[in-house]
């Protein structure tokens, strides 16, 4: 059981250097994407309507898909931007067999499970190849995310290849020109569709997967790590009481130009402002030590974020599993307020007990694997380059 033990305690033990801030960020994501989640069930499932659901976690819920590509923008932004500024280059191979090693076992896993069960979110051919956020026929409903950002680990390096003899203030320039490129590409779309007579609502819907329409937040967090990596003294010192004064203010004002271009164009800057609110956040989150910040550095936020990938793939994979705890709640107390909160701490709980067991049986796993190729890898490159 010594397996059991160790993959438990790697939950719940912190590594050395790690930022609790951004635990609680990545934990608050996930979170926000199955309250949306539950809300939308609940709608369907034909229950009442309740004024809880227009709360900020229920009503701006799917945002976490953005807040978690802020993060992920900034984790393998700082990876790379520290390879490069070490070994001014890349190595594109160990790169994504890193991430490859992170993501692929339980995505793979939870694919080949779904096609065991018949449910309506049965896997289909571009899920498995991650193109399901360019061709949407059915499926399983998170590839699109997944395919998104694996799309993002291939260009992110490639980018960096490319432009490494030119130093790194020219790659930050072309990824600055690729995010460039995702607005005029949301604007030559929005004027298409509006040209063929599509209503807001639809254009914003097809406008909502394909990477180069719905990036602007990957590209914003490596962006970001970039500023931890060269110039993290643009992110300001904390005073006295621990308070990020800089970050804090040059973030509200970044965040609300950002809010005065969606309210310009919302076809067009719509996940643009919503990038900039986000990264603006987590750059606050980085260096913040005061009392405001504090409830992101709960401890419990810790093993949630490492959770959060296992919760993000299995909740409500199951559809009927947002209508047991709903019934479930409702021999619990005939309130319907009470009713919906219970129900959906039933759906998070669930997630996390499932969560914890594809960690400890397939993520630790791949991630013990992982280390077992990078050491390989590193030895027999050195090997070459002496041979």
């Amino acid at each position: 059981m010594k397996w059991l033990q160790e993959g438990l305690r790697e939950l719940w033990v912190p590594p050395r250097g790690n930022l609790p801030a951004l635990d609680g960020a990545r934990s608050i994501a996930v979170l926000l994407v199955i309250c949306d989640h539950f809300a939308y069930f609940w709608g369907i499932l034909g229950q009442p309507q309740l004024m809880v659901t227009k709360l900020p976690m229920f009503h701006w819920g799917w945002t976490g898909v953005d807040l978690f590509f802020i993060l992920s923008g900034l984790l393998i932004g700082q990876q790379l931007w520290k390879e490069f500024r070490d070994s001014s280059s890349v190595d594109f191979l160990r790169f994504v067999m890193k991430r490859g090693f992170r993501i692929w076992p339980l995505y793979f896993f939870t694919l080949f499970a779904l096609m065991l069960l018949p449910l309506v979110f049965s896997p289909k051919w571009p899920d498995f190849v991650f193109l399901s956020n360019y061709v949407q026929i059915g499926g399983y409903v998170r590839g699109w995310s997944l395919s998104a950002e694996e799309q993002f680990y291939i260009l992110t390096p490639l980018v960096f290849l490319t432009m490494r003899r030119l130093g790194h203030r020219w790659i930050l320039c072309s990824l600055g020109v690729l995010l460039i490129g995702v607005l005029v590409s949301r604007w030559l779309t929005s004027q298409s569709l509006l040209e063929q007579g599509l209503e807001a609502g639809k254009i914003k819907a097809v406008m909502y997967f394909p990477f180069h329409l719905h990036s602007e937040a990957l590209f914003a967090g490596l962006i970001l790590a970039y500023v931890t990596i060269y110039s993290p003294s643009i992110l300001g010192q904390v005073d006295v009481r621990g308070f990020a004064r800089r970050a804090a203010f040059v973030g509200l004002a970044i965040a609300s130009i950002g809010m005065a271009l969606r309210y310009v164009d919302g076809f067009v800057f719509n996940f643009l402002a919503l990038a900039l609110a986000y990264v603006c956040l987590v750059a606050w989150l980085l260096v913040d030590r005061s009392v405001f910040s504090a409830p992101f550095r709960w401890r419990l936020f810790y093993p949630i974020s490492r959770l959060s990938f296992g919760m993000y793939l299995n909740h409500f994979v199951v559809p009927d599993t947002a209508s047991f705890f709903i019934g479930v709640a409702r021999h619990v107390s005939s309130v319907e307020n009470l009713v919906f909160m219970l129900g959906l701490l039933g759906s998070i709980a669930q997630s996390v007990v499932i969560a914890i067991f594809t960690f400890i049986l397939i993520e630790r796993p791949g991630l013990l694997a992982r280390e077992r190729f990078l050491t390989w890898y590193k030895v027999r490159k050195e090997t070459r380059a002496a041979g």
